[in-house]
């Protein structure tokens, strides 16, 4: 990648050069990702698709300050095709992906007992547009068969794990009160194995969009992220082991603490030596207390951890005003009826804290919210308006459409 970036460094473009690669890239989905035929065989139409109209959008940004001297109503036009064409692939995400094609066609066909008109509909609008040769109704067609081909045991898996450690995360998260709309900076992951550690960096991305963090990394051990004490059992070890439980307590106590903590965890029993004998200690016969360092929070089960760091900088504490703030913006949109390509002048009135990372923030906020005006006024007349408090913020926003 290094190479490549380095080769197209002196490469030069003329503006219609990037309006043609624009058009071809567009023109491309037109005739061969909405009719679902390479989807038959890469299941990544919708994927192609995005990259396609993200390529073309980029493209048309470089020449977009050009165009708008000239022609800027052509520039409103094509921002306006641009967000109703993302807002209608939005409306096909499953996640952090895109629902398969043949997904929604499988739907039609299980829902047609129940629901005939609108299988129906679906199937008219997914099959028989792209395909006059189908049967010319769902009710026509076959019952959907299982096609154990398809069945990718491994794939499943790894996603089973992928979603395990989510779930941590989003466990430590909510010990530590901490919104998913609020960004931190990393969260590492302890794993079961060697094979479990290529899976996280395999799917790191995922994880870094599901938890919102900035960085997704392995731990070198679960005492990285936390420390450890055990306690053995008085009760339990008392009554098997009588007058020699006071040994025995003493030698659990001279094991290596984390090393012994983490296999009681894994359900191993601990092998200690009292007066030249051998006695095998079990888990439920030692209480294991886990206490996180400071900075972060963590979540375990099993040999699985996850650490987030709770350490909230300047530039984090800003992103995620912001986001609080867009949601906020997009909520009033949709209350005040505006279409949702529609562009918008925004102005707002704030806290100190809010004000600065609205600010701090403005380019990811007009991007989002369609806004050609971001402006810190009260004055906004007869324009939409709402107030909202939370984090301990006042906000007052009002927006008109363009």
């Amino acid at each position: 990648m290094g190479e490549l970036a380095e080769r197209v460094q002196g490469i030069e473009f003329k503006a219609d050069q990037l309006g043609n690669g624009a058009k071809e890239l567009l023109d491309e989905v037109a005739t061969g990702k909405v009719t679902g035929e390479e989807e038959r065989y890469s299941r990544t139409d919708l994927w192609d698709f995005q990259a396609n109209v993200d390529g073309a959008r980029q493209a048309f940004e470089v020449v977009e300050s050009i165009v708008a001297a000239k022609d800027p109503d052509l520039v409103a036009q094509l921002d306006s095709a641009f967000a109703a064409l993302q807002a209608e692939l939005d409306q096909h995400r499953d996640g952090t992906g895109f629902v398969l094609y043949t997904a929604l066609t499988t739907l039609a066909s299980l829902l047609a007992p129940t629901m005939p008109f609108m299988a129906e509909e679906l199937y008219q609008n997914l099959v028989r547009s792209v395909n006059a040769d189908a049967p010319v109704s769902v009710h026509l067609i076959d019952w959907p068969k299982a096609d154990p081909e398809k069945i990718n045991e491994k794939l499943n898996r790894d996603m089973a794990l992928v979603m395990r450690l989510a779930s941590l995360g989003h466990s430590a998260r909510n010990k530590s009160n901490i919104k998913v709309r609020q960004p931190l900076s990393e969260v590492a992951f302890a794993v079961g194995s060697a094979e479990d550690g290529e899976l996280v960096e395999r799917f790191k991305d995922v994880l870094l969009e599901e938890l919102n963090v900035k960085s997704v990394r392995l731990l070198s051990g679960a005492g990285e992220a936390v420390d450890y004490r055990i306690n053995p059992l008085p009760k339990q070890l008392g009554q098997k082991y009588k007058n020699l439980f006071p040994k025995i307590r003493e030698a659990i106590l001279d094991l290596p603490v984390q090393e012994s903590a983490q296999k009681l965890l894994d359900g191993i029993n601990l092998v200690v030596k009292v007066d030249g004998k051998y006695y095998e200690i079990q888990p439920d016969e030692v209480e294991v207390h886990t206490s996180a360092r400071e900075g972060l929070e963590v979540a375990s089960d099993g040999p699985y951890l996850a650490a987030l760091d709770i350490h909230l900088t300047q530039d984090l504490i800003y992103e995620g005003l912001a986001r609080e703030f867009i949601r906020r913006v997009q909520t009033l949109r949709k209350d005040g009826g505006l279409d949702i390509s529609d562009r918008i002048r925004l102005r707002y009135t704030a806290t100190p804290l809010l004000s600065e990372a609205v600010s701090a923030s403005s380019d990811l906020i007009k991007t989002e919210t369609l806004a050609l005006e971001l402006e810190n006024l009260e004055d906004g007349g007869s324009w939409i308006s709402a107030s909202d408090s939370f984090d301990n913020e006042q906000l007052t926003i009002r927006i008109q459409k363009a």
